[in-house]
């Protein structure tokens, strides 16, 4: 948003420039993304960012509150006089609000004799500068107040308004108008319009019709000021693909009791740079008045929350400042939110919140909370562990530590290849009704579609070997049931491995990424665990992995699919895996036991094995563990072969053998004895010595 430093000391006259202007407007917790000076005067233009939350500082008003309140330098706003005519409203117009739920509240005035011209130069270069374009006086008025006090205004042609009514309705099924912008818009009766007694004048908060625009022979003016409801002005902007400043702030939330404000803001406006006269009375069809909010706040949770207790006179005089009332109880206070704040502070933290951004964020000392060494007898790191926050926290120094990047992506995705992958797994997709934008409809069913976003950016830039890992909720839906949510890691990897002095270049592989999570599963307290050859319909059916945590499937991990690099346009091969953070929670041995080494020597054996292709390395092992007993104490694969030497259907793995008694130093006899056992266990499921 635009907006001019000299506006803003109009209405309260603070010492500062312009850059320090900016500066105090960030501590308060607005951006500002540049400061620019104005090419016909004295003045600067400010870009400031404003949060969706804070509609209110959509206007010059709304900024003046805030700068008032971090200052205590007290503001004015411009003196609203209207000169009545004698000639009753009421003999005039007509209005009559149907949908009193998508209109709260509609006022309007009429004003006759008005010349319409071009507007006075201060005016007109004032809007420029703010980006909005000068049409003429009685137009630029309506822009003007709405600048100044938040609240979108419009005029009509009174000669043009038929039946010498207005009308605020639902549109009729497949009802049109054409807007001020030309094109021909065709409605639904979810849509709010504005009508007269034949057709619609105006697509209710966005744009008016051509049909009653202002021109240069009209002479009399309704002026409208409304409130519209924020969900039906957002839908029908979107349905309509009509994004406008009125628009933009209704879906906001407009303040209801600035309506008649403005209004009359506007009058006198038009009164003063274009003549006429303005009729007696307002029309103001106001149905459900709208008292403002009261929050009840709690010193003892100002404390709380904060840490520190402030005050009670300068909490109070925050709060003031603020233009909240307030009234004292003996351990309370009384909040009552002002109407133009009601949508953003509605509970007793909001308020905290307020109170903390005034008083000074830097000004809050961090605190550590207070730890309970009672309970159960375990001690109080191992209790903190099974927290979930904790366990994130150590997979991320763990990750960071194997040379990983922590990215963080938004839980909403683009539709495209993994909407149909997901879709023919029959995994149920979960989409937004109302989506800001209409590519981005879904909530992730895996973490995969963003991290591929963060490694096409980066290729695109000529970064082709990346590592990274993003920890995040993931969403999918269940038949006949609320859809289920999970916390995951996920991470992938691709391009060449890190070289030291003297190796030669190597490509990264499915390998590394096995020995990454090994190494993730060792440092959690992970000791069960294993990697079960299994389809995912990410991943090629070849390097396609399902990782096990004891008997719970935890995740998956392999080469990405080429359907999916090919649909990146990615020509290198990229490894990927997801896991459940949950599962990992489970299965930790938080406990670390001494387990002193043994002080005998050990004997090793090597064999190469032939095994069916069907069983796993993995299973072999398992067989191995279970009949060596406590005396082999290590057994590791060293060799893979599969080749004519091997008979068909088979291949050939070579493990090491480790054998080590804690009592007394083992002869050959007795290894081999024990050896020969283990290889005729293995003759049972057709593992047979290589020779």
């Amino acid at each position: 948003m635009k907006i001019s430093y000299q506006w803003l000391k109009e209405f309260v006259n603070f010492k500062y420039s312009a850059q320090e202007l900016a500066g105090k407007l960030i501590t308060l917790g607005f951006g500002v993304e540049g400061i620019q000076p104005c090419s016909w005067g004295q003045d600067f233009i400010l870009e400031i960012e404003i949060t969706p939350n804070r509609g209110d500082c959509l206007c010059i008003l709304g900024i003046v509150r805030e700068i008032s309140a971090f200052t205590g330098i007290p503001f004015k706003v411009p003196k609203i006089k209207i000169c009545e005519d004698k000639e009753p409203l009421e003999n005039f117009l007509k209005v009559e609000v149907e949908d009193k739920i998508l209109c709260p509240r509609y006022t309007a005035r009429l004003i006759k004799g008005v010349k319409v011209g071009p507007s006075p130069l201060g005016v007109s270069r004032r809007l420029e500068s703010l980006g909005v374009r000068s049409i003429n006086n009685i137009v630029d008025a309506t822009n003007y107040a709405f600048l100044e006090r938040g609240q979108p205004l419009h005029a009509f042609d009174y000669s043009l308004i038929k039946g010498r009514k207005i009308v605020v309705r639902r549109a009729k099924p497949c009802e049109s108008i054409v807007t001020l912008d030309g094109l021909d818009r065709i409605l639904n009766n979810n849509m709010l319009v504005i009508a007269d007694t034949q057709q619609p004048i105006a697509i209710a908060g966005i744009m008016g019709g051509a049909n009653t625009e202002v021109r240069n022979t009209t002479t009399d003016v309704i002026i409208e000021s409304a409130y519209f409801h924020p969900g039906n002005i957002r839908k029908t902007s979107q349905n309509l693909g009509m994004k406008t400043s009125a628009s933009y702030r209704f879906e906001r939330s407009a303040d209801i009791n600035e309506v008649r404000f403005s209004l009359d803001r506007v009058c006198s406006l038009i009164q003063e740079i274009a003549g006429g006269d303005i009729l007696k009375g307002v029309i103001d069809e106001y149905s459900n008045f709208q008292k403002p909010q009261e929050v009840t706040l709690y010193y003892s949770k100002i404390a709380q929350i904060l840490g520190a207790q402030l005050e009670k006179r300068k909490t109070i005089r925050i709060l003031k400042q603020l233009g909240f009332g307030v009234k004292e109880g003996k351990t309370f206070l009384k909040i009552r939110v002002p109407t133009w704040r009601s949508n953003d502070v509605t509970r007793e933290i909001d308020v905290i919140e307020e109170i903390a951004r005034l008083h000074g964020y830097d000004k809050v000392k961090p605190a550590l909370p207070p730890i309970n060494f009672e309970g159960n007898g375990r001690h109080s790191s191992l209790a903190l562990a099974d927290n979930s926050l904790v366990l994130q926290g150590e997979v991320r120094d763990i990750m960071r530590d194997a040379g990983f990047l922590e990215v963080v992506n938004s839980g909403i995705v683009k539709k495209g290849i993994f909407e149909r992958l997901f879709s023919e797994e029959g995994i149920k997709l979960i989409r937004i009704k109302n989506p800001l934008d209409e590519e981005m409809d879904i909530l992730r069913p895996s973490l995969i579609p963003g991290l591929m976003e963060n490694l096409i950016f980066n290729v695109n830039r000529d970064i082709t070997s990346v590592k990274i890992f993003e920890i995040g909720r993931i969403f999918y839906g269940i038949d006949g049931e609320l859809p289920e949510e999970h916390i995951r890691l996920a991470g992938l990897i691709t391009g060449t491995a890190q070289r030291f002095w003297g190796e030669t270049p190597r490509k990264l592989n499915f390998y590394d990424l096995k020995g990454i999570l090994e190494y993730l599963f060792e440092r959690l307290g992970i000791s069960v665990f294993k990697f079960v050859p299994g389809s995912s319909f990410l991943l090629k059916n070849d390097l396609s992995i399902l990782i096990y945590i004891r008997d719970a499937r935890a995740g998956s991990m392999g080469q990405l699919k080429d359907e999916i690099l090919q649909f990146y346009k990615l020509s290198q091969e990229v490894y990927f895996f997801e896991i459940e953070l949950e599962c990992v929670k489970d299965f930790r041995e938080l406990e670390k036991r001494y387990k002193p080494f043994s002080k005998f020597p050990s004997i090793r054996r090597d064999s190469a094995l032939l095994v069916p292709v069907d069983i796993s390395a993995h299973e072999v092992k398992d067989l191995i563990e279970k009949e060596g007993g406590n005396i082999l104490t290590e057994i590791f694969l060293f060799d893979y072969y599969q080749g004519e030497q091997v008979p068909l259907g088979f291949k050939s793995l070579a493990f090491s053998f480790v054998y080590q008694s804690r009592e007394k130093t083992l002869t050959d006899e007795e290894v081999n004895v024990l050896h020969f056992r283990i290889i005729q266990r293995l003759s049972e499921k057709g593992i047979s010595l290589r020779m």
